[in-house]
């Protein structure tokens, strides 16, 4: 697994991808579920800024 995007450390907003399995993990500030959206028990809903996910996908574009 390789982060992409956020901070290096701390608990900030975090973009991660599984090379192994490709999929990405994302850390970021939970939130309620909105309006028409069913949230499985499994999962939760988390908030990324734009700029955090545009360097994630930049980065993964770029292979790092």
């Amino acid at each position: 697994m390789r982060q992409l995007a956020g901070c290096e450390t701390g608990p900030c907003p975090k973009v991660f991808y599984n090379t192994e399995t490709d999929e990405f993990d994302v850390q970021g500030t939970n939130v309620a579920a909105m309006p028409l959206t069913t949230i499985p028990d499994d999962e939760k809903l988390v908030r990324i800024p734009g700029a955090i996910m545009r360097q994630a996908i930049a980065a993964y574009r770029a292979g790092a």
